[in-house]
């Protein structure tokens, strides 16, 4: 799809999608055409000399590597073969990349906030150079920020406040111990974590009971949420009313590449573009082997399909939009000049279905 061609299938505007119908395309790029789909680095702002290095081409460098198989699937989840059947099991790993098409929203900008590598030196003791930062569409406007999954790392919390006006940052983790003092007067810090019901022994509630807890389905609220594989179950569980009453969604998702999950993964993230569009993604670079194929440890070839194992997404409203005609499948290459590599490695290009640029653009 090139620049100003709106989002469509089989004559439907891309807010008017059967989800459900949506999920059972199977028009992804055959894997042995993966070469032609290779994208030019984009402009970059770092050098080998200080690190990072261009983005890694996933599409020519990413083969082989842990192969997801019937055999595979008939050994450890006999069910959901018999469930699927062959057909629906082929299509599975396109039915959970469709729903993760990137969408340019005309007259809402994307932003950098937090985390960039520049504010780091070399050699430097902290581990996160462009980790715990997100592209998104500009927050002011919005009042709250609930961030779960806090770590030692808020200079997207911190942003939040003091360049994009958030009044406060409402902080979730229960796995710092007491190692954790809030260093913004607007952090208020919750020794739980979120789940998809309530848990008191391991500390656990769900992102409606907090929203209820504190009064504020009506207050605008941005939603960031890093919490190794638990937002699954968390926001399938999380009523649509409660999903809806926030602006922004960025999450970072685990295990996209898991054969056995990936049909409620896909059904959750339908579930999302319900009262959301996608505006970013970039893939986690955190724990490559630089000496190794770099690429290849990101990706997993699903049924001939290279599927991310984590992702970060950024979500817009669909309440924001302000001129749903206009909405076109964006046309550029991932990583953009916005991204920074999580860590202290080269990034990882998303020159895969259903990312990649299509050949005529690339020129």
């Amino acid at each position: 799809m090139h620049d100003g061609e709106t989002m469509e299938s089989d004559g439907e505007a891309w807010w008017e999608l059967d989800m459900d119908e949506v999920g059972l395309g199977t028009d992804g790029v055959p894997l042995q055409s993966l070469e032609a789909a290779v994208v030019p680095p984009p402009r970059w702002p770092f050098n080998q000399a200080s690190g990072y290095g261009a983005p890694l081409d996933c599409a020519a460098r990413c083969r082989g590597g842990d192969h997801a198989s019937v055999c595979a699937l008939l050994a450890h989840s006999p069910r959901l073969l018999v469930a699927l059947g062959p057909c629906g099991l082929l299509s599975l790993a396109s039915r959970l990349l469709r729903q993760l098409v990137v969408y340019d929203v005309p007259g809402m900008p994307l932003v950098r906030v937090g985390a960039a590598p520049r504010r780091v030196e070399r050699g430097s003791a902290t581990r996160y150079f462009g980790d715990g930062g997100y592209v998104m569409v500009s927050p002011r406007g919005c009042d709250v920020c609930y961030s779960y999954g806090v770590s030692q790392e808020v200079s997207f919390d911190a942003e939040l406040v003091t360049q994009h006006g958030l009044r406060l940052v409402r902080q979730f983790d229960m796995t710092l111990g007491g190692a954790y003092t809030p260093p913004l007067p607007q952090f208020t810090f919750y020794d739980e974590g979120l789940g998809a019901s309530r848990d008191a022994a391991a500390r656990l509630d769900t992102l409606e009971s907090h929203v209820r807890r504190f009064g504020e389905l009506d207050v605008r609220k941005v939603l960031q949420c890093d919490v190794e594989g638990a937002e699954w179950e968390a926001l399938w569980a999380c009523p649509g009313a409660v999903l809806d009453s926030f602006d922004h969604l960025v999450i970072e998702f685990h295990g996209l590449d898991e054969l056995a999950s990936m049909g409620f993964h896909a059904a959750l993230l339908e579930k999302l573009n319900v009262h959301f569009v996608v505006v970013h993604v970039h893939v986690n670079n955190h724990g490559l082997d630089v000496d190794a194929d770099a690429a290849a440890q990101k990706f997993t070839e699903v049924l001939g399909t290279l599927v991310p194992r984590t992702l970060e997404v950024s979500y817009l409203s669909r309440r924001l939009v302000p001129d749903a005609a206009r909405v076109a499948r964006a046309a550029k290459a991932f990583p953009t000049p916005l991204d920074y590599p999580n860590v202290h490695a080269p990034d990882v290009m998303l020159n895969v279905w259903p990312w990649a640029l299509p050949a005529a653009a690339q020129t």
